[in-house]
């Protein structure tokens, strides 16, 4: 229809300087109206395509969050542990060397021997050699 119409003003207008003017105009602002409705379809197509990253974006970074949150949980835990470890570690140490100092400030003599233990030492008298006199 549109075509027949143009076909039958260019028929007219061949003598007709302003019609034919008025032809071009009307051409130009139809294939103008076309490209400016091809790149709004493609705006919207792209401002789709925006809003669906940007969301997938902020769920990432909500994630991300979150994540930094944990990993800065577990940090203070990791902290907390390494403190108590080191506290027991301590601890330890220092009741290691108390009982170190007690046995070397403790003599053997203080320490009564069993009968029994007395009676084997002497029916074995290889065992009443000490490292010393066995070296030599």
């Amino acid at each position: 229809m549109i075509v027949a119409w143009i076909a039958g003003i260019l028929r007219t207008g061949k003598n007709n300087p302003t019609l034919l003017l008025l032809i071009v105009f009307m051409t130009f602002f139809m294939i103008t109206q076309y490209q400016s409705r091809q790149k709004d379809e493609r705006i919207i197509n792209l401002a789709e395509q925006n809003s669906a990253y940007i969301q997938r974006l902020e769920a990432e970074q909500l994630a991300a969050k979150e994540m930094r949150s944990k990993i800065y949980e577990m940090q203070q835990e990791i902290h907390k542990l390494t403190v108590d470890k080191s506290a027991i570690t301590r601890d330890y140490h220092n009741k290691l060397s108390l009982v170190s100092n007690e046995l070397k400030t403790a003599t053997c003599a203080a320490i009564p021997l069993s009968s029994n233990l007395i009676k084997w030492l002497q029916l074995n008298p290889e065992t009443n050699k000490t490292t010393s006199s066995n070296s030599k």
